[in-house]
């Protein structure tokens, strides 16, 4: 049965000024109307896996953005980026990390997807995660599409020379001896986000996808969590088996993009591990009914942030978005989740039925007495 469609996409989870709301906002929106235009478009089985990706490019296009064009510099100051695609449906993945010189990260990892479902003449087990000099060397063999590869110094902003330029000089006075070595603090300075998308077709076929530039100032080399499997985005199908007969099959279908500043997301495998917790949670209620809030509480406090205050980081920071397609009996109770730990996210979300895109600057309530570290909300999309 032919159903809606849904794209989200996030710009990352941090601390978002006022003064830049406007860019942002308007980057969401251009991805969320190409996502939705290639959903409308495309009735293979391929559909949202081409969503997700053409959502992303859209995003690594703008400059406003940690992702492709406009990304953070390294220590070394050059351009590292790092992305990762994947569908419910078998589950097919690939990714790249540290990679310089590529116009869009998520078309070279949608491209290791892609070669990794290509059967080998020898039986060679194909790669689904190429790094650095390695995947370079792969993009420049993809036949079609092919993939931009470009210098190296042409994904460069201003902006993004003038930030690595004023944080190097304080690191080399930190290092030369005591300075005020605070973190950034505006949003200006913390632009160290993956921007990600989720997406589910009229089969009900799901893909989520994220792309970074990563840390400023990180190690060159440094592989983060937009290209790790199981970090930084997940799409799964979940069943179960009734107990009897009579009582019919029940899924539910999630696709989940996320981001972290740290590197605690990839020990926790934050996607994965939220995956996991909702088929658990299924699994135990055997009604196919699932407390999407419960398990992203429970993965958000007893997972990441225990793992991330063990480790001495007072501020972790992290946020997801989650699309719960429902289930089987009732496959329009569509719901986007939102998780996160800072200060502001950054989404969009849009559907066949309802096409013009909805951008929203999620802000944790301002409320001192709060007992919980996450802010998690749902939007109800159909």
């Amino acid at each position: 049965m032919q159903q809606d469609c849904f794209v989200a996409v996030h710009g990352g989870a941090g601390i978002l000024s006022r003064d830049s709301e406007g860019l942002v906002k308007q980057a969401l929106a251009n991805a969320c109307k190409t996502a939705l235009a290639t959903l409308q478009i495309r009735n293979d089985v391929n559909a949202a896996l081409a969503a997700t990706e053409e959502a992303i490019v859209v995003l690594e296009n703008d400059p406003c953005l940690n992702a492709g064009y406009g990304s953070n510099l390294t220590f070394a100051g050059t351009v590292e980026c790092d992305a990762a695609i994947m569908t419910s449906e078998p589950g097919d993945y690939g990714s790249i990390g540290a990679v310089s010189g590529i116009t869009n990260p998520i078309r070279l990892a949608r491209a290791v997807l892609d070669h990794a479902r290509i059967p080998d003449p020898l039986g060679r087990v194909p790669p689904m995660m190429l790094v650095s000099e390695g995947a370079t060397s792969f993009a420049s063999s993809v036949p079609q599409p092919p993939i931009a590869i470009v210098p190296v110094d042409s994904l460069i902003t201003l902006r993004a020379r003038q930030q690595w330029a004023k944080w190097k000089a304080r690191l080399d006075q930190a290092e030369a001896g005591p300075v005020d070595s605070t973190c950034p603090t505006t949003a200006e300075d913390q632009m160290q986000d993956t921007v990600g998308a989720i997406t589910c077709d009229r089969a009900g076929r799901m893909a989520a996808g994220v792309s970074s530039g990563g840390l400023l100032l990180k190690h060159p080399g440094r592989i983060g969590e937009a290209a790790m499997y199981g970090a930084g985005c997940w799409a799964s199908q979940t069943n179960r088996q009734p107990h009897t007969e009579a009582s019919g099959d029940s899924s539910n279908n999630f696709t989940i993009s996320g981001r972290s500043t740290g590197e605690d997301i990839v020990r926790a495998m934050l996607a994965r591990s939220i995956a996991r917790a909702l088929a658990y949670d299924q699994a135990e209620t055997f009604s196919g009914e699932v407390d999407v809030h419960e398990a992203l509480s429970e993965v958000f406090v007893n997972l990441f942030l225990k793992l991330s205050m063990a480790r001495g980081e007072l501020n972790p920071s992290a946020g997801v978005i989650l699309l719960d397609r429902g289930d089987a009996d009732n496959p329009r109770s569509v719901r986007l989740w939102c998780a996160f730990t800072t200060p502001s996210m950054s989404i969009a979300y849009a559907s066949s039925r309802h096409p013009s895109p909805k951008v929203k600057i999620l802000r944790r309530p301002t409320r001192t007495n709060t007992e919980s570290p996450v802010y998690i909300t749902a939007i109800t999309l159909s």
